[in-house]
């Protein structure tokens, strides 16, 4: 049953991510002209969270967790200015760190918080991840043994 909701989750959410997508190529271009051809830049503003999942045996037991980005996926358009909210509830040392547009929150400390803004100036597929290496020694802990897991990615589409 598990693995159904699982899938059914899964099909979900790739659905949500396909009609973000096609509202934001189709939707906003109406019949003629590029994608975004003629829009202004938005400002577009996600709440980041990292998001904690099991891992579920064939018997329905849970054999492990795991840490990730909520949402692990954001798209916006070329020249839109870009708002993350982002929040670390874990107990662990999390960091937000998009390479790219070198955004970086800093060490965001079990149950803090930080905004970032950034204007995404060039189109393609680019990566965030925690930028915190993992100490399991330290107080609080720094980030979590799946550390090179806890990423996601950002489309800019071209206007």
């Amino acid at each position: 049953m598990k693995t159904f909701q699982r899938r059914a989750g899964l099909i979900l959410a790739l659905g949500i991510l396909l009609t973000a997508v096609t509202f934001l190529v189709i939707g906003c271009t109406g019949p003629a002209g590029p994608a975004g051809a003629g829009l202004s830049p938005q400002t577009r503003t996600f709440n980041m969270v990292i998001g904690e999942g099991m891992v579920i045996s064939p018997q329905d037991t849970t054999v492990g967790t795991f840490r990730r980005w909520e949402p692990d996926t954001l798209v916006v358009l070329k020249g839109d200015k870009v708002v993350l909210h982002v929040s670390n509830p874990r107990n662990s040392v999390h960091s937000l760190v998009i390479t790219d547009f070198a955004v970086d929150t800093g060490a965001l400390k079990p149950q803090g918080n930080k905004t970032v803004e950034f204007t995404a100036d060039k189109a393609g597929q680019f990566t965030f991840r925690c930028g915190v290496r993992p100490n399991p020694t330290a107080t609080p802990r720094e980030c979590d043994p799946d550390h090179g897991r806890i990423a996601g990615r950002i489309i800019v589409l071209d206007r």
